[in-house]
């Protein structure tokens, strides 16, 4: 892998108008890409729809979020509501450790469990 790094370098080292070239093309698509960005400002979106989340997100739409972080965490494949849990707890310190004068407080809500 790294001798094909080297003679990439030796081959655009000779060839500096491909090499601009390719820099300016590449600049050029990655702008593109940048204006095709779609931000959605709407936090309910990021809520699973069921039964249960119906409540959570009529709260939120009435609710002002400039000055919020919301924090979702989700289990996957075969981790368990504990494992959920004590990840959540991890996090929370690791935020604790870090906060100085950017986190005032943080709240903390468990949705009911099955």
């Amino acid at each position: 892998m790294v001798n094909f790094f080297i003679k990439l370098y030796h081959f655009l080292q000779q060839r500096k108008f491909l090499f601009i070239g390719f820099l300016f093309i590449l600049f050029l698509t990655l702008g593109y890409i940048a204006t095709k960005l779609k931000f959605e400002e709407d936090i309910t979106k990021l809520i699973p729809n069921s039964h249960k989340s119906e409540i959570t997100n009529k709260v939120l739409q009435h609710v002002n979020f400039a000055d919020k972080i919301i924090v979702y965490l989700e289990a996957k494949n075969n981790a368990g509501e504990d494992d959920l849990a004590e990840y959540a707890a991890a996090f929370i310190d690791s935020l604790e450790n870090y906060k100085g004068n950017y986190i005032r407080k943080f709240k903390v809500e468990l949705p009911m469990m099955k």
